[in-house]
């Protein structure tokens, strides 16, 4: 069975998940060999230092996508407050959407790059929303 070890390769490095496959196991411990080595290193290492070999793909720099969209200057008060814009991340599938108040901006990062493309196409329904929203605060005097 393939698995990760928390290991490292002499005392100067740091720690890091090693790809191994399981030998032996007694009680909690786990005899291991290290894969992808010119030779075969085994060690006894305990249950508690390996997980199942991660089958996601290593981040890199197209992994995540990273965009921007300007605030309307009326609606950047009303932007500030927390929780307006988690109905407009959920509609353009962003991972993370925050107010810049000192640019003017929404953030937004996605693992999708077509997040871009959604947001854009909604930010004018977005506004208009959060326009309505001020307009009825203000009429309520809740803001």
């Amino acid at each position: 069975m393939e698995v990760e070890v928390y290991s490292r390769s002499n005392e100067r490095e740091a720690c890091g998940w090693w790809m191994a496959s399981i030998k032996m196991i007694k009680g909690t411990f786990h005899v291991v060999e290290y894969l992808g080595w010119d030779h075969s290193y085994t060690e006894i290492v305990p249950v508690d230092r390996l997980r199942l070999k991660n089958t996601n793909p290593p981040i890199n720099a197209k992994t995540f996508h990273r965009f921007e969209i300007d605030v309307p200057e009326d609606l950047r008060d009303y932007a500030k407050v927390e929780g307006v814009d988690k109905e407009f991340q959920k509609a353009v599938r962003a991972l993370v959407c925050r107010y810049v108040p000192e640019r003017g901006i929404y953030k937004f990062i996605s693992k999708n790059e077509m997040s871009q493309k959604r947001a854009l196409m909604m930010q004018d329904m977005h506004f208009r929303n959060l326009s309505q929203k001020l307009i009825s605060k203000e009429r309520h005097f809740v803001y």
